[in-house]
């Protein structure tokens, strides 16, 4: 089961913003250690977590489908570091592997486009988007007849 994050609000991403207002004025060192804590690993901002999150779900999903004869084309990146800084064309190809898995399989969630302002609700669509793949996947797989009869008295 992948475990992704859906549940970004504004108030997220307002915490992340004001903690930043707070290292320009002030330093990273005079802020507290939670919102040192908050600014790294907080749901207010999209960080190298994220993105390797999602890339690994990516790589999941297209395993999955490719084994059930949907054939997908999509590699997730997953070795993003802190000092990495997504450019316009790495955030295309992510935003386009994920295209990709709903382009392929059932989903109804949109995507975001590619432009310079992501928001919270980008993120949280992105990450639906593949829960709503896998889902469906699974709902696929449950439906499967192994053997026997589907109604009885057939021949």
């Amino acid at each position: 089961m992948l475990s992704l994050i859906t549940d970004r609000t504004s108030i997220d991403a307002s915490e992340i913003n004001s903690i930043k207002i707070n290292i320009y004025s002030r330093g990273w060192t005079a802020i507290s250690t939670l919102d040192q804590t908050t600014f790294i690993s907080g749901k207010g901002q999209y960080t190298p977590d994220d993105l390797n999150r999602v890339g690994s779900a990516i790589n999941t999903l297209s395993t999955l489908l490719n084994g059930y004869g949907y054939g997908v084309s999509a590699t997730g990146k997953t070795d993003w570091v802190r000092d990495d800084i997504p450019n316009m064309s790495s955030i295309g190809t992510y935003l386009s592997d994920v295209s990709a898995i709903k382009t392929v399989f059932y989903g109804t969630t949109d995507l975001p486009s590619i432009t310079a302002s992501f928001t919270y609700t980008d993120a949280n669509n992105i990450e639906a988007l593949l829960l709503e793949v896998e889902e469906n996947i699974n709902n696929m797989v449950s439906a499967f007849w192994y053997c026997g009869e589907i109604r009885s008295g057939e021949r």
